[in-house]
């Protein structure tokens, strides 16, 4: 995995926490929207971000779906145990700090860009492993989806650009002096 996409995804999930945060000890809102409109809703959110970089190809949406995928390996109790948990549970920021490097430890290297396929494929496949996740919660999904973001993020060439689109700042302040 990409050094920088992987320091960009914990970007993600570190503002997030700031962006989503929740009156309710131990939980962010997207605890409790999944609470409220059930795990399809937190799936396709996520279907909703490949089909927007499917049309306008922002950095972002890859690493969007990317933490997104932590997220749900987290809510689904794989850091726990290799067969998940029965019940969803919560995604702290520090659970996520905590359990962060072991998600990372468990994708697979990336391909090299010449054995990559077509980004359209790519997107098709993380589409179809989503749609399957509504049904079929399986830790492989999670790992794949976030393997091929990162593929996808270098073969789009994100990995060459000097700022990035990110969506998140610290201090208030967009990290790339725009807001994304």
């Amino acid at each position: 995995m990409s050094k920088t996409f992987i320091d960009l995804v914990e970007d993600q999930f570190r503002f997030g926490g700031i962006k989503y945060a929740s009156k309710n000890a131990g939980k962010e809102a997207t605890d409790e929207l999944v609470e409220d409109f059930g795990w399809n809703w937190l799936i396709g959110t996520q279907g909703k971000y490949v089909k927007r970089y499917r049309n306008q190809v922002l950095e972002k949406d890859l690493l969007k779906i990317g933490c997104y995928q932590f997220i749900n390996w987290i809510k689904r109790g794989y850091h726990i145990s290799c067969n998940g948990t029965a019940e969803m549970l919560c995604t702290t920021v520090a659970t996520k700090t905590e359990v962060f490097p072991k998600f990372i430890s468990m994708l697979r290297d990336p391909k090299p860009l010449n054995e990559l396929p077509s980004r359209e494929f790519m997107l098709q496949d993380i589409y179809n492993r989503l749609l399957d996740l509504r049904v079929n919660t399986c830790q492989q999904h999670f790992l794949e989806i976030c393997a091929l973001c990162s593929e996808l993020w270098v073969l789009d060439g994100w990995d060459k650009q000097e700022e990035h689109k990110t969506d998140t700042w610290k201090t208030g302040e967009p990290s790339n002096g725009t807001k994304n």
